[in-house]
């Protein structure tokens, strides 16, 4: 059986993970203010931060129900990402005044934040775009081959 040399499907998630976490460090840094009042949640309307919730928990289950997987490194980041997408989506919407209430924690500096969403996104990405996953990918195939022929 022939592979082809589309990326898995790990891959792929992580790419635009780590595109998306790079681009959030990014906004953290450049609009410091316009963050700082979002973590704060001040003004913040019901409507949006249950579309937030929605949003967060699709990402989440979306990532969760394709890929549920725990060997590699990346697989491990990718699923955990979807388990923390799902959890803010999730509290979003079932306890949002309990959830918001985190945003008066004075522990969240946005500097913080931006490094994190940058670290996660460089490692992410790295392994996605840059890291050899040949071994990987043919223990897959070799796996795929004998469901196969059985």
């Amino acid at each position: 059986m022939k592979t082809h040399s589309i990326p898995d499907k790990t891959v792929l998630i992580a790419r635009v993970l780590s595109i998306y976490l790079l681009i959030t460090g990014l906004g953290f840094l450049i609009s410091d203010e316009y963050y700082s009042s979002m973590i704060a949640h001040t003004g913040s309307d019901p409507v949006l931060i249950n579309l937030s919730g929605m949003v967060h928990f699709f990402i989440g289950m979306t990532i969760l129900v394709i890929h549920f997987c725990w060997r590699g490194v990346l697989q491990i980041l990718v699923t955990t990402l979807g388990v923390m997408f799902f959890l803010k989506g999730t509290f979003l919407i079932a306890l949002p005044q309990l959830t918001l209430q985190t945003g008066n924690n004075p522990s969240q500096e946005t500097w913080i934040m931006a490094a994190f969403f940058i670290a996660v996104g460089t490692v992410v990405g790295y392994l996605a775009y840059f890291h050899k996953t040949d071994r990987y990918n043919q223990a897959n195939s070799a796996d795929a081959e004998r469901r196969a022929a059985d």
